[in-house]
Parts: C-alpha cells; sequence; structure tokens
C-alpha cells in the first residue's frame, strides 16, 4: 500500500495564519492611516501652490489681471470654501464667463482657509498680488487637532511655507 499525504491544512494552522493577519493589520493600520494623512495634506499644499503659480504666470504672460478663487455649487461663480476646486479667471465678471476660466483645478482632500477672507486672490499683469500678504492654512481633513502648513502669499505673488497648528474641526 503507498502512504497517504495530508490534502488540505489542519484547523489549527487556519487559526494560527487567521490570527497572524489580524495581529498584523491592527499593527499596521493606524501607521498606513497617518501616512494616507499626510500624504493627502502633503498634495493639498503642492495643489495650492500650483494653482497660485498658474493664476501668476497667466497673469504675466497674458498681460491682464487673473484671479485666483474657488469654485462654488454653480460652477460659474467663485466661493468661499477653499477647499473645493479653484478656478484661474481673466476678466473676472459676475456671473463667470465660461470663455474666460483659464483653467479648473482639482478640488482638495484638506482643509483650508484664507485669513483674508477673500473670496479671490488677483495676480497683477506684473504678478503681483492683491492688497497685503496673504495666509493660507492647509490642514489634514482628520478629527484631531493636528500640525498643519501655512502658505504664505507675498505682495510680489512669491510663496513661502512654515509650519503650523491646526485647529479642531
Amino acid at each position: 500500500m503507498k502512504p497517504t499525504t495530508q490534502q488540505g491544512v489542519t484547523l489549527i494552522e487556519l487559526l494560527v495564519v487567521i490570527t497572524l493577519v489580524a495581529l498584523l493589520a491592527g499593527v499596521g493600520y493606524p501607521g498606513l492611516r497617518a501616512f494616507g494623512e499626510r500624504n493627502a495634506h502633503r498634495v493639498a499644499v503642492s495643489q495650492l501652490q500650483s494653482a497660485l503659480a498658474v493664476a501668476r504666470h497667466a497673469a504675466i504672460t497674458r498681460r491682464t489681471p487673473v484671479f485666483l478663487c474657488p469654485q462654488a455649487a454653480d460652477e460659474n461663480a467663485c466661493g468661499k470654501d477653499w477647499s473645493q476646486a479653484l478656478l484661474v479667471v481673466a476678466h473676472a465678471t459676475r456671473p463667470l464667463e465660461p470663455a474666460n476660466i483659464l483653467r479648473v483645478l482639482p478640488r482638495s482632500d484638506a482643509r483650508i482657509t484664507y485669513n483674508r477672507g477673500w473670496r479671490r486672490v488677483r495676480f497683477s499683469s506684473l504678478g503681483h498680488s492683491s492688497g497685503h500678504n496673504g495666509t493660507f492654512t492647509i490642514c489634514a481633513d482628520s478629527t484631531a487637532p493636528a500640525r498643519g502648513t501655512a502658505l504664505i502669499l507675498s505682495q510680489l505673488g512669491r510663496t513661502t511655507l512654515e509650519n503650523t497648528a491646526c485647529p479642531g474641526p
């Protein structure tokens, strides 16, 4: 007679594997979640910096004022929430003419606030931003207060990054 070989796994082996998988998932999930939030934060900072640079560049190359503003719900107006999609607009009119919208930049996964409370940032034909220095605060969209980034827009249209504390949700 031929010896029989075991086919399949025993119940004990299966329980050991399930226990190990659960243990690894329990240890790894919080780190993975924190990594995702840090990555979303970095992407939001980069997107806002890019949007400001695109608007400034468009103003200089077109030799006309260009505005950057958050998109409102009706899509043809500037809103108040800087976390929404951003519009780069030449010759701002109300309501916005679709032909004047130069670019639509995607919505951010972070909370973005602007300390000036303005609905838009205007760049002159020289690339200077309107008014005074303004600060955008970018915070990860989490429930706990955390470290964030302050993006400072100078009157010359240049940006600087600093670490800052984020208020709670």
